[in-house]
Order: structure tokens, then sequence, then C-alpha cells
């Protein structure tokens, strides 16, 4: 069992992580390319960087912007790198001409925002090995669709403009009335809105447009594109030399169907449930479609009346990383494996355990404020199922009321054979994260001697 509080991402294994990218990685390696690149390591992605050094490469990083959110800014540590580059002064000339000078290996995006400049950079340097011709369809939320409408794969119908008056006229003509609206490469759930009229549009544009995002980048352009109507999976992918393998698909549970992003649980699907095959093979075509040979994916897809549909994709580790013990691999070191050892990351998805009955559970909090304690765990630890837990918030953090952008304080994973007994812990679950987050604002108890 893994228990632990986490503030940053030093909960994740990093022990096992590191045993097991040795254990994968072949030897020996090539001593004239031991540079690995970075681009953001932030997130999960943060872990990337001490997996790869682990093996004795020299880790550089390269970061995009200087306007992250602190959050996730408090993730990067800078001691996991030789040296770090901004990408921001120094632009794409001048960053691949000082990496040239390095025997560099391969270039890995940490999150979301290196997913252009990572790929961009490999092909500059002469190692990558996704097509770079479509790098912007794995970041683009309106290409990503264009580019599988063009392939002939089920996509959204859709439109994106600078301009409200564009986003009305065109949401006007259509045989619709839902639509989502959403910032072309916003982060997480931000300004995504479910519409249903012309007045919701232009209030979700007036809300979002000109706004910086999590990346510190400025929502120029919005998209608008139909609501996809079903259920909404989680499809979790590594891709090695062109071959694509899905790791683990999860079925996203709400309370309340109008909510963004799913905001109960999810379940993991059995791999021998049809819509596990239904979802792969549509997810297979996805990858291939927008050029993607190696590294690790996170899909969002709905389930509808005629099949699967992209929401979208994120060419990077997931945000909530399942524990080995979950899914029989550990993604963060085939994440590694795919770009130095392909040979031992096809051989370990091919011979990866099968799964267990497993929830990811989402925590969440209706009462918010300043945070006086950390947070006593204890009877979460004796749930029988518990696997893993992260709780994000410590004393001096703000702790937000959870909807639908963000204000998410931690996940647990519960893992079981019995799935009756993921049923009765995830119940008392509930009840003991709430009154964690209320000893959380209280503070801690002071003794006063007699």
């Amino acid at each position: 069992m893994t228990i632990a509080i986490s503030t940053g991402l030093s909960w994740l294994w990093p022990e096992a992580v590191q045993m097991k990218v040795m254990e994968m990685v072949e030897e020996p390696r090539s001593l004239d390319s031991r540079f690995v690149v970075i681009v953001d390591g932030l997130a999960t992605g943060a872990l990337l960087g001490p997996a790869f050094k682990a093996q004795g490469y020299e880790v550089l990083h390269v970061k995009t912007s200087n306007r992250i959110a602190a959050d996730l800014e408090q993730t990067f540590t800078a001691s996991d790198y030789s040296f770090c580059l901004d990408y921001q002064d120094l632009g794409m000339e001048k960053t691949s001409q000082i990496l040239r000078d390095f025997p560099v290996r391969c270039v890995v995006p940490g999150c979301d925002s290196g997913v252009v400049v990572a790929d961009t950079l490999a092909a500059r340097l002469g190692v990558g090995s996704n097509d770079v011709e479509k790098v912007m369809s794995r970041r683009s939320k309106f290409l990503m669709h264009e580019a599988l409408r063009e392939a002939g794969l089920a996509s959204a119908r859709q439109w994106k403009s600078d301009s409200v008056e564009e986003l009305i006229d065109w949401y006007s003509q259509q045989d619709f009335r839902k639509v989502v609206v959403k910032p072309e490469f916003g982060a997480r759930s931000e300004g995504v809105v479910f519409c249903s009229s012309a007045d919701d549009v232009s209030r979700a544009f007036a809300a979002s447009a000109g706004v910086r995002n999590l990346f510190g980048i400025i929502n120029s352009e919005l998209v608008i594109q139909e609501y996809l109507a079903g259920d909404e999976f989680i499809v979790n992918t590594v891709s090695v030399g062109g071959e694509h393998f899905v790791t683990d698909i999860w079925l996203g549970v709400d309370e309340d169907e109008e909510q963004i992003s799913t905001d109960l649980y999810a379940d993991l699907v059995e791999p021998q449930d049809e819509r596990h095959t239904t979802l792969s093979a549509y997810v297979v075509g996805v990858l291939d479609c927008l050029g993607i040979r190696t590294g690790p994916t996170h899909v969002e897809v709905r389930l509808t009346a005629h099949g699967p549909v992209l929401i979208e994709i994120g060419a990077r580790l997931t945000g909530q990383l399942p524990p080995p013990q979950v899914i029989g691999l550990d993604a963060v070191a085939l994440t590694v494996a795919a770009y130095i050892s392909p040979t031992n990351a096809l051989r370990e998805l091919q011979e990866a355990a099968r799964f267990r009955p497993a929830r990811l559970v989402y925590l969440r909090s209706d009462i918010g404020g300043p945070v006086l304690s950390s947070p006593d765990i204890s009877a979460i630890n004796a749930l029988e199922s518990l696997q893993q837990l992260a709780v994000r918030v410590r004393p001096g953090d703000t702790l937000v009321p959870t909807n639908h952008v963000g204000g998410r304080p931690g996940y647990a994973y519960l893992v079981h054979d019995e799935r009756a007994q993921l049923e009765m812990d995830y119940e008392r679950l509930r009840l003991l994260e709430r009154e964690m987050y209320e000893l959380m604002l209280r503070g801690p108890a002071v003794r006063h001697p007699l």
C-alpha cells in the first residue's frame, strides 16, 4: 500500500520509479548521446527529469513561459536539471542553437505547454519521432478535430474565432442547440463552458477572451464545438516507435451532468469490456492521425450513440498517475523506456499484468478557507482498498470549494478484487474526507496545562 500526503510530487514513489526504470533500460547505452531535454517539467512531468537522471543522463530543462500559474510552478525543481534555458527570452533559433552543442538523445514534453516546443526542438536536433508537421494538431483543441475530420475519423463539428459575432453566427446556423465553448490552447477546464443559447455563447466569450491561462498564454481565439452526449472516458496510452498501447481506460461518473469535468470518480474499465475494445481502436486511429509515434498521451473521449468521438488529447503523462499496482505498469518508467530503450518498453507493455478493479476518486470540498493544519489522514489510511492518496493542500494554502474549473484538493486510488469493498470504502472515504477538511480549517488543537 502506498499512502502519502502531497504538496508537490515527492509522494509518487520516486525510489520505485528509479528501480523500475533501471530494470527496463538497455545497457550499455550510447555514450555519444547522454543528454535528455525536458520541456516544461511541471505537474507529473516533473517526475521525468529524476527518472532520466537516475539512468546517468544529464537532464536539461527548457521553460516556455515566465507566467506559469503558481500551483504549477511549485511542482518544478531546478536541482533536477544540469541547467535550464528560458525559451521565452531565447526563442526557437537560439534555444536550438545552444542545444546543438550537446549530444541530445531525446526531447520530451513535461506537460501540455511543452508539446509544440519539444517536438519542434526534437526535429531541429534530428532526434524527433513524432510528426513535426502535425505538432499543432497535438496542442490546438481546434486543429486536432480538423485533422480527424480530414482523415475521415469521428470528430466534433466546430468553429473558432476571435470574434464573438462570428461564433454566434456559426452557432445560429447549426441544427443543435447545446455547444461547448473553450479556449483553443486552454489548460485543465479553464474557460470551458456548456452553452445552450447565443447569450450563453456571448457570456462564455466575454469571460475567457483575452484572459491569460495557467501556462501564461493569452486566450486569443475561442473554439465552439457541438456538445457530445454520452459517457466520458479517459484513455491513457504509451507509444513506442509508432506502436500504440492503451494502458488504462477509466469511465467518469458525475453527480451533475452539467459539470465540465468528472466531479465524483472514474472506474477502471476491464480489458474484456466491449467498450474497451471500441475505444482502444478509435484512440489508436487518433494517435496515428495526429502523428504520434513515441511517448505517453492522455485522451478524453465521449462514447456517443454513434460511437467514440474525441473531446481532446494531451500528448503527455496523465495528471493522476495510476500506481503500478493498479494497472501492472509504471507510466513514468514506460515513458523513459519508450525514448531510450524501446525494445524493453515494448516487452514490458506486451507482458503487462492484467487489471484489478479500481476507482480513481476525485477529492472534493464544499467548504473553504485558510488551511490552518495539515490533513489528518489516519482514518482514511485504514480503508482496506486504499492504494494511494494525494492531498494537495497544506497549512498556509487556501482550501477552495470544488467546482468544475478547479479546486480539487487531491485524489485517491481505491483498488480491491471485490467490488463491494470498493463501494463500501468509497462511501466511507467521502465521510472521512469532509471531517478532514473541517479539521484543516479549524487548526491544530491547543493543549492547556491543568
